[in-house]
Protein backbone atom coordinates (compact mmCIF):
# COMPACT_ATOMS: atom_id res chain seq x y z
CA UNK A 1 0.00 0.00 0.00
CA UNK A 2 1.17 3.31 -0.92
CA UNK A 3 1.48 6.16 2.14
CA UNK A 4 -0.95 8.55 -0.13
CA UNK A 5 -3.93 5.75 0.23
CA UNK A 6 -2.98 5.95 4.29
CA UNK A 7 -3.85 9.65 4.32
CA UNK A 8 -6.90 8.86 2.57
CA UNK A 9 -8.05 6.14 4.61
CA UNK A 10 -7.49 7.76 7.65
CA UNK A 11 -9.81 11.15 6.28
CA UNK A 12 -12.17 8.61 5.33
CA UNK A 13 -12.23 6.44 8.53
CA UNK A 14 -12.75 9.86 10.37
CA UNK A 15 -15.78 10.67 8.11
CA UNK A 16 -16.96 7.27 8.97
CA UNK A 17 -16.48 7.61 12.86
CA UNK A 18 -17.46 11.07 12.98
CA UNK A 19 -21.45 10.01 12.09
CA UNK A 20 -23.80 11.98 9.80
CA UNK A 21 -26.23 12.30 13.00
CA UNK A 22 -28.36 15.55 13.47
CA UNK A 23 -25.01 16.93 15.47
CA UNK A 24 -22.04 18.73 13.24
CA UNK A 25 -19.48 16.30 11.08
CA UNK A 26 -16.01 17.72 12.06
CA UNK A 27 -13.60 16.15 9.53
CA UNK A 28 -10.05 15.97 9.80
CA UNK A 29 -7.28 13.53 8.42
CA UNK A 30 -3.65 12.48 9.13
CA UNK A 31 -0.94 15.04 8.94
CA UNK A 32 -3.37 17.71 8.53
CA UNK A 33 -3.11 21.67 8.20
CA UNK A 34 -6.66 22.19 9.93
CA UNK A 35 -9.70 20.89 9.70
CA UNK A 36 -13.51 21.58 8.70
CA UNK A 37 -16.84 21.45 10.29
CA UNK A 38 -19.84 20.46 7.97
CA UNK A 39 -23.58 20.54 9.06
CA UNK A 40 -25.44 17.16 8.76
CA UNK A 41 -27.21 16.85 5.69
CA UNK A 42 -24.56 19.32 3.61
CA UNK A 43 -24.30 17.99 0.02
CA UNK A 44 -20.79 18.67 -0.07
CA UNK A 45 -18.31 17.22 2.47
CA UNK A 46 -14.62 18.67 1.99
CA UNK A 47 -11.69 16.93 3.73
CA UNK A 48 -8.41 18.58 2.80
CA UNK A 49 -5.15 16.25 3.93
CA UNK A 50 -1.56 17.47 3.72
CA UNK A 51 1.63 15.07 3.31
CA UNK A 52 5.01 14.71 2.88
CA UNK A 53 6.08 16.17 -0.44
CA UNK A 54 6.30 13.82 -3.12
CA UNK A 55 3.53 11.34 -1.23
CA UNK A 56 1.74 8.99 -3.51
CA UNK A 57 -2.05 8.94 -3.55
CA UNK A 58 -5.17 7.10 -4.49
CA UNK A 59 -3.67 5.41 -7.70
CA UNK A 60 -1.25 8.08 -8.20
CA UNK A 61 1.35 7.83 -10.72
CA UNK A 62 5.08 8.54 -9.70
CA UNK A 63 5.88 12.11 -9.98
CA UNK A 64 5.51 14.44 -12.99
CA UNK A 65 3.48 11.12 -14.61
CA UNK A 66 0.58 12.15 -17.35
CA UNK A 67 -2.59 10.26 -16.96
CA UNK A 68 -4.89 10.26 -20.01
CA UNK A 69 -8.18 10.90 -18.79
CA UNK A 70 -10.21 7.93 -18.72
CA UNK A 71 -12.33 5.18 -16.89
CA UNK A 72 -10.49 2.86 -14.84
CA UNK A 73 -11.21 -0.69 -15.23
CA UNK A 74 -14.46 -2.32 -14.42
CA UNK A 75 -13.74 -3.94 -11.16
CA UNK A 76 -10.19 -2.25 -10.47
CA UNK A 77 -9.84 -1.97 -6.57
CA UNK A 78 -11.27 1.18 -4.63
CA UNK A 79 -9.89 2.25 -1.64
CA UNK A 80 -13.17 3.45 -0.78
CA UNK A 81 -14.89 1.64 1.85
CA UNK A 82 -18.47 0.58 1.14
CA UNK A 83 -20.19 2.67 4.38
CA UNK A 84 -18.83 5.64 2.51
CA UNK A 85 -19.75 4.35 -1.22
CA UNK A 86 -21.14 1.28 -3.59
CA UNK A 87 -18.73 1.85 -6.62
CA UNK A 88 -20.24 1.77 -9.71
CA UNK A 89 -17.77 3.15 -11.77
CA UNK A 90 -14.41 5.51 -11.65
CA UNK A 91 -12.84 7.92 -13.89
CA UNK A 92 -9.19 8.90 -13.67
CA UNK A 93 -7.00 11.69 -15.00
CA UNK A 94 -3.11 13.54 -14.38
CA UNK A 95 -1.37 16.17 -16.30
CA UNK A 96 1.38 15.31 -14.17
CA UNK A 97 0.95 18.07 -11.53
CA UNK A 98 -2.86 17.53 -10.49
CA UNK A 99 -4.47 13.98 -10.14
CA UNK A 100 -8.06 13.47 -10.17
CA UNK A 101 -9.91 10.80 -9.14
CA UNK A 102 -13.60 10.32 -9.20
CA UNK A 103 -15.37 7.58 -8.12
CA UNK A 104 -19.61 7.04 -8.68
CA UNK A 105 -21.83 5.23 -6.87
CA UNK A 106 -24.31 5.36 -4.05
CA UNK A 107 -23.83 6.30 -1.03
CA UNK A 108 -23.08 3.88 1.36
CA UNK A 109 -25.15 5.47 4.65
CA UNK A 110 -28.57 6.26 2.38
CA UNK A 111 -28.88 4.07 -0.48
CA UNK A 112 -31.14 6.49 -2.12
CA UNK A 113 -29.04 9.34 -3.09
CA UNK A 114 -26.47 9.04 -5.82
CA UNK A 115 -22.70 9.95 -4.52
CA UNK A 116 -19.55 10.90 -5.88
CA UNK A 117 -16.47 11.12 -4.00
CA UNK A 118 -13.60 13.48 -5.84
CA UNK A 119 -10.13 12.41 -4.78
CA UNK A 120 -7.48 15.30 -5.89
CA UNK A 121 -3.59 15.58 -5.26
CA UNK A 122 -1.66 18.43 -5.89
CA UNK A 123 2.10 16.83 -6.46
CA UNK A 124 3.55 20.27 -6.54
CA UNK A 125 1.61 21.53 -3.07
CA UNK A 126 2.10 18.23 -1.78
CA UNK A 127 -1.76 18.33 -0.45
CA UNK A 128 -4.64 16.18 -0.66
CA UNK A 129 -8.55 16.44 -1.16
CA UNK A 130 -11.16 14.35 -0.54
CA UNK A 131 -14.47 16.15 -1.69
CA UNK A 132 -17.84 14.07 -1.46
CA UNK A 133 -20.90 15.14 -3.33
CA UNK A 134 -24.17 13.75 -3.16
CA UNK A 135 -26.99 13.71 -6.11
CA UNK A 136 -29.87 13.46 -3.40
CA UNK A 137 -33.10 10.93 -3.79
CA UNK A 138 -31.39 9.70 -7.08
CA UNK A 139 -29.95 6.05 -6.33
CA UNK A 140 -26.58 5.12 -7.48
CA UNK A 141 -25.02 7.15 -9.84
CA UNK A 142 -22.48 6.15 -13.09
CA UNK A 143 -20.41 8.12 -14.66
CA UNK A 144 -21.17 8.03 -18.85
CA UNK A 145 -19.31 9.42 -21.69
CA UNK A 146 -16.49 10.65 -19.88
CA UNK A 147 -14.22 12.96 -21.44
CA UNK A 148 -11.20 11.51 -22.44
CA UNK A 149 -9.28 14.67 -23.54
CA UNK A 150 -9.01 17.01 -20.38
CA UNK A 151 -6.47 20.07 -20.67
CA UNK A 152 -7.12 20.68 -16.64
CA UNK A 153 -8.06 18.26 -14.74
CA UNK A 154 -9.44 20.68 -12.05
CA UNK A 155 -12.20 22.04 -14.20
CA UNK A 156 -13.73 18.78 -16.61
CA UNK A 157 -17.78 17.98 -16.21
CA UNK A 158 -18.85 14.34 -16.26
CA UNK A 159 -21.48 13.23 -17.46
CA UNK A 160 -23.87 10.64 -15.31
CA UNK A 161 -26.66 8.55 -15.46
CA UNK A 162 -28.83 7.38 -12.41
CA UNK A 163 -30.26 4.31 -11.67
CA UNK A 164 -33.62 5.00 -13.17
CA UNK A 165 -32.26 6.94 -16.19
CA UNK A 166 -31.78 10.38 -15.43
CA UNK A 167 -29.24 12.64 -16.55
CA UNK A 168 -26.67 14.68 -15.31
CA UNK A 169 -23.63 16.64 -15.26
CA UNK A 170 -20.88 16.80 -11.98
CA UNK A 171 -18.88 19.64 -12.26
CA UNK A 172 -15.45 19.56 -10.74
CA UNK A 173 -14.42 23.08 -11.35
CA UNK A 174 -16.60 23.84 -8.37
CA UNK A 175 -18.11 19.91 -7.07
CA UNK A 176 -21.61 20.69 -8.32
CA UNK A 177 -23.97 17.68 -9.77
CA UNK A 178 -26.75 19.40 -11.45
CA UNK A 179 -29.64 16.31 -12.61
CA UNK A 180 -32.24 16.58 -15.27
Amino acid sequence: MRSGRGYVMVALMTLLMAGTGSAALALSAGPSTGSSSVAAGEVVHHVRQAGPAGVQGVNAPDTGEVIPAGMLAAGAPSPLPPQVIHVSNAWQTSDGAQLVVVYAGGAGDNATNGRFVIVRQSEPAGTQTVNVVDVPATGPVSIINAPTAVTDPTQAELPYRTVAGALGVLRLGDDTATTG
